[in-house]
């Protein structure tokens, strides 16, 4: 049921993703293509409206004429017109007509004008740029940008229109290529919007899926912590009602047990309504600055008085004397759980360390014991809530203090870490900035 449903997110996740990146990769596609398009054929229409507008242009149609004389392209001294070929560029072309449209130079086009008269003409849409097509004897097509205006001249009184065109076959050659790889660009960035989708999908769903499995864990934890006590008390109550005549001296130890075991119940619902808190971000780090080595003596020393009365040593060395900004009371919470687990896995005869130092810009406290020591992979999974390792370090706690200490020192924008001890035991460390 868990995984249908993680993977029913992760096919939502992944679509909205690819939708959105295909919906990107195509505007950015249009754009291109339009801007392209558009500047591509921007300076030829400016030169065929400066040149339809230009009076030398009919002049210089009129001229030709006149004087009968006409070629295609001009030539070289000594150079001969070639027979029978087709120029394959029209470039810029003029064109004169008579108020039915007709072509009036027809000999000033030479070899053109059997491609040029099939070429449709209507006066509707003068003074505007208008694409022609047509196609040659040999089924060669050619396209062309053209501009009409009306035009009237003495020297010839057929004239109505004075159209120019331009070639725009390298043009189109070079669009047809530009959308052939515009097409292929295309494919790639869906390929690639895929293969994106998929990463941030998977992305997306990583702490999802952590948060889920470790609510699940977390649920089963409290649920296992709250199996033990309450079965206790169940069992010590209903022990009561069987020797009802039992007087309260008598009936002593299962009630101390009950009570014990509520207090047990009491400071986990507390420590949990503490992380609700801190997860909420409703408590607040009041930051001041103090001086460690006045911090720790406050501290230690009913400590030392418990290890003492244990059997164990307790020694505090502090080589930091300038004043570091921190919230008083909740490292002194997190130093407390770090002396009850230390003074709890060290046995007798044993021996802890509190070490005090700068290390770069950060406020270093070590606690090292000698004691049962710590696994390689426990040294990171110690701080989840209700962890609980090798059993041999399993008390009647309630597997929440490390993880409070980590969320007040994650509050301070410092770290906290355990590691093993040599020969044996566990070191924990803290390192919290010494200024903001």
């Amino acid at each position: 049921m868990e995984q249908e449903l993680i993977n029913k997110q992760k096919k939502r996740l992944f679509l909205g993703f690819l939708l959105s990146f295909a919906f990107l990769f195509t505007v950015l596609g249009i754009v291109v293509f339009q801007g392209i398009n558009l500047n591509m054929y921007a300076a030829t229409d400016d030169r065929l409206k400066e040149t339809v507008e230009n009076p030398a242009t009919l002049n210089r149609e009129l001229n030709f004429m006149k004087e009968d004389t006409f070629q295609d392209f001009p030539l070289m001294e000594n150079q001969k017109e070639p027979e029978g070929e087709e120029p394959k560029d029209f470039q810029q072309i003029v064109l004169l007509r008579d108020k039915n449209g007709y072509i009036l130079n027809e000999k000033a086009l030479g070899l053109r004008y059997e491609t040029l008269a099939n070429l449709k003409f209507s006066s509707d849409n003068l003074g505007d740029i208008t694409s022609f097509t047509t196609t040659d004897e040999k089924g060669t097509v050619h396209h062309f940008h053209g501009i009409a205006t009306a035009k009237t001249s003495t020297a010839n009184e057929d004239l109505a229109y004075l159209q120019v065109l331009v070639s725009t076959d390298q043009l189109e050659e070079s669009m047809a290529h530009f959308k052939l790889i515009l097409l292929i660009s295309m494919l790639l960035a869906f390929l690639l919007a895929v293969i994106l989708s998929r990463y941030l999908t998977n992305r997306a769903l990583k702490p999802i899926v952590t948060s889920w499995k470790k609510q699940q864990e977390f649920v089963g934890n409290v649920s296992h912590e709250l199996r033990t006590p309450l079965a206790v008390m169940q069992s010590q109550l209903e022990g009561l009602f069987l020797k009802p005549n039992e007087t309260i001296l008598e009936a002593s130890e299962p009630i101390a047990n009950s009570l014990g075991e509520i207090r047990r119940l009491t400071k986990m619902s507390n420590d949990l309504l503490l992380l609700a808190r801190y997860d909420a971000n409703e408590l607040k780090s009041e930051k001041n600055w103090h001086k460690p080595e006045e911090f720790l003596a406050k501290i230690i020393e009913p400590y030392e008085e418990l290890a003492h009365s244990q059997g164990k040593t307790l020694t505090v060395l502090n080589e930091i004397f300038e004043p570091v900004l921190f919230d008083q009371n909740q490292m002194q919470q997190v130093l407390i759980i770090l002396l009850d687990n230390a003074l709890k896995y060290t046995k007798e005869n044993g021996k802890i360390e509190i070490i005090s130092k700068a290390q770069d810009k950060y406020w270093q406290l070590s606690i090292k014991d000698n004691g049962i020591g710590l696994k390689e992979e426990q040294t990171t999974d110690l701080f989840e809530r209700f962890y609980r390792g090798d059993k041999a370090r399993t008390t009647k706690g309630t597997g929440l203090g490390l993880s409070i200490a980590k969320t007040i020192i994650d509050s301070h924008q410092g770290k906290i870490k355990a590691e093993k001890n040599s020969p044996k035991g566990a070191i924990f460390s803290w390192y919290i900035p010494r200024k903001n």
